[in-house]
């Protein structure tokens, strides 16, 4: 496990040092929200953004459809479920809308609890991607960032390190934020009740890309003298 460990830092300290340009654009229909970037939420008083600039490479969002709809000729807020959309590209633009379109109650029909989405690679249908419903944790309020690991552990995906600075546009508007977070990918082995080694490093990781600057390069310093 030391040798893995000594492998995932180094990669880790690699990318923390590379300053690579976003090249993955991801637009949202007017009635999809944008809730958490690889984990990080947005923020509950955030506008959700029309439109962000990701890294190469894998990548999670979370989304809902957020949007009015008749009841009786009365219009209220129609929310889904969140769902994880992951997927693995480069130099790319993508655009996601809602599988369906809800206008009417009836229409409904079971969505709000299994919602699913549809994706555009520059205009063209594209399935290369993994969906599913995020299942909610225990707290009260919900915490995406946890409710991530939590299911990446159960679908079988290990993370890797990532820096990342999305940058989030509204309207004409452009703001960066930072997300520094664990990305999921794909892995060919399903978790076990007890932790492998492999998922005993995902949550090392997790808690190491938490970490600030200083605490992680005294953190890999331990580790190389180890």
């Amino acid at each position: 496990m030391k040798v893995k460990l000594k492998t995932w830092l180094g990669m880790a300290a690699l990318l923390m040092a590379t300053n690579s340009q976003a090249a993955v654009n991801v637009s949202f229909d007017r009635d999809v929200e944008l809730l958490a970037i690889n984990g990080k939420p947005l923020g509950a008083f955030s506008k959700a953004p029309s439109k962000i600039e990701l890294d190469d490479g894998p990548n999670q969002l979370i989304t809902r459809v957020s949007k009015l709809v008749s009841y009786n000729g009365e219009f209220k807020k129609f929310l889904t479920q969140p769902v994880v959309l992951t997927f693995n590209v480069s130099d790319s633009d993508l655009n996601v809308s809602a599988s369906r379109s809800i206008i009417r109650e009836d229409q409904i029909k079971g969505f709000d609890k299994e919602p699913s989405f549809r994706i555009e690679k520059a205009g063209n249908y594209f399935s290369e991607f993994h969906q599913a419903v995020l299942p909610r944790g225990a707290g009260i309020v919900r915490d995406y960032e946890r409710e991530l690991d939590d299911y990446n552990l159960e679908q079988g995906f290990v993370a890797a390190a990532k820096v990342q600075q999305p940058t989030l546009k509204y309207g004409e508007t452009t703001m960066a934020v930072t997300a520094t977070t664990a990305v999921a990918t794909p892995s060919a082995r399903k978790p076990s009740t007890a932790l492998s080694t492999d998922q005993a490093l995902i949550l090392l990781q997790a808690d190491f890309l938490r970490l600030p600057a200083e605490k992680r390069a005294a953190f890999i310093d331990w580790v190389v003298q180890q």
